[in-house]
C-alpha cells in the first residue's frame, strides 16, 4: 500500500527528473552556441591575419617601388 509520504517522494523524484532533463537540454544548446562562437572567433582571427599580411605586403611594395623609381 502506498502512503502519503511515498506519493510525495515520488512527486519530488519526478520533478527532479524533469528539471534534470531540462538542464541537460539547456546544456546541449549552450554547447552548440559556444561551438559556433568559437568557430567565428577562429574565422575572424584568420581574416585579421590575412588582412594584416595584405596591408604589410602593400606597404613593402609601395616602399620598394618608391625607392626603385628614384
Amino acid at each position: 500500500m502506498i502512503d502519503a509520504g511515498s506519493i510525495v517522494k515520488m512527486r519530488v523524484v519526478e520533478r527532479r527528473d524533469v528539471k534534470l532533463r531540462e538542464t541537460d537540454a539547456n546544456l546541449g544548446k549552450s554547447s552548440r552556441i559556444l561551438t559556433g562562437m568559437l568557430r567565428r572567433i577562429i574565422q575572424n582571427r584568420v581574416l585579421v591575419f590575412i588582412l594584416g599580411a595584405i596591408i604589410l605586403l602593400t606597404i613593402i611594395l609601395a616602399i620598394y617601388f618608391n625607392l626603385r623609381g628614384h
